[in-house]
């Protein structure tokens, strides 16, 4: 098993953040989403963490005491995606790394008061199920960039569909 995979496992199961999310959109209400499918808003931002000081990106202070936990001192913004899913539904986007890697993102439904994703980078050989409390977000680590890591900070929430 690579190194960035470990410390991929490790960060998934080590920061399930519940952060609330701002600026994606309202949450529509059970009893008024009664007959529609469940959707689910969700916002990825791609971050480089490096070693090397420069601080935190002014689009990502949200999570500058989340950060604090890190071996890292630089925290970039590369790029950010928004999309809505529905139960069942998978989309993939590239990230920035040597070759063309792709995360996917499968909604699985809600349990619980959660929102289930699969997660998924097949150049790494990685899979993994996540729960993402409502309007949370969950910070994963990712592969080797440059001299630090990408991290993926995923923020979701329910817009609809029969009650969880």
């Amino acid at each position: 098993m690579t190194h960035a995979v470990r410390t991929f496992r490790w960060l998934v199961s080590a920061l399930l953040l519940a952060l609330p999310a701002t600026g994606l959109g309202q949450v529509t209400p059970p009893a008024a989403a009664a007959g529609r499918v469940e959707a689910y808003g969700i916002a990825i931002r791609i971050i480089s963490a490096q070693p090397t000081a420069g601080g935190i990106d002014p689009a990502l202070q949200r999570y500058a005491a989340d950060f604090k936990a890190m071996p890292y001192k630089s925290f970039k913004l590369l790029d950010q995606h928004s999309k809505e899913l529905r139960k069942g539904e998978t989309v993939s986007m590239q990230f920035p790394g040597p070759g063309r890697r792709f995360l996917s993102v499968k909604a699985n439904g809600t349990k619980g008061g959660k929102l289930g994703f699969s997660l998924a980078i097949d150049a790494l050989n990685f899979k993994t199920t996540v729960r993402i409390p409502d309007n949370g977000t969950l910070i994963v680590g990712g592969p080797r960039h440059e001299q630090g890591v990408i991290l993926l900070a995923i923020t979701a929430h329910r817009q609809g569909g029969d009650p969880a």
